[in-house]
Formats: structure tokens, sequence, C-alpha cells
């Protein structure tokens, strides 16, 4: 399990944070249930799920991910797939600090996002 908070960019600049599970399904392949929230604006939300590919575990190195999101604003629902990837960078065994950009592809629109994130990894 994991708690995450950070900047949100989508333009313009919002705080946000969520939490997700990780299910390391081999060494590089994880598949994740996440939820994230703008605290700027708590109409916003995203529940994703999605498949992540680690090219390493070293101290930084770079990741791909797929899935599909639902983005939850002011009572309505968007279901789109979702691709992107990132860079992490193993702070200690528990704390990374994770650059993620995706897009999201869902009824002919392409919305782009990213976030700079803090992550406390929490062992279960």
């Amino acid at each position: 399990m994991a708690l995450f908070c950070g900047p949100y960019f989508n333009g313009g600049v919002k705080a946000g944070g969520g939490g997700a599970f990780v299910y390391n399904c081999t060494e590089c392949i994880s598949l994740v249930g996440e939820f994230n929230l703008k605290f700027s604006e708590p109409w916003v939300s995203i529940v994703a799920v999605s498949f992540i590919y680690n090219f390493s575990h070293k101290l930084i190195f770079p990741f791909v991910a797929a899935g599909v999101a639902t983005k939850i604003r002011s009572g309505s629902r968007d279901t789109d797939f979702q691709s992107g990837g990132g860079l992490v960078y193993n702070i200690s065994k528990s704390i990374k600090l994770r650059f993620d950009a995706r897009f999201f592809v869902g009824d002919g629109v392409v919305e782009k996002g990213a976030k700079l994130v803090l992550i406390y990894m929490i062992p279960l």
C-alpha cells in the first residue's frame, strides 16, 4: 500500500494526493489500483487501475504505465484509457519521489496530466 501527495499539473498547478494498492506480479511488472484527489478542486477525483513496467529498481529508474481511469467531476463520470510513464527516485526503502505523466483517451478527446509526488510505502 502507498500514500502520496504533491503538485498536479493540468492547465495549472493544483495540490493533490491519494493512495494506491500495489501487487508486484514480477520483479518489474506491477498491478496498481489508485485513487487521486485534487485538494484545490475537491470535485475532481480519479480512480485508476494500471499495469506498470519498471525498467529497474536502482536509485533512479524509468517506468511506463497503461490502464483505465475513471474521472469523477461534479457528479459526472468519464472512463478513459490511460497511458504514460515517468521517473522514480528511491529516497529510502519506504520513501520515493515520482514524476508521472499520463495521457487519457476517451470519447474522441485526449487529455494530459502530470504529477510530482512524494510516496510513502506501507508494507502489508
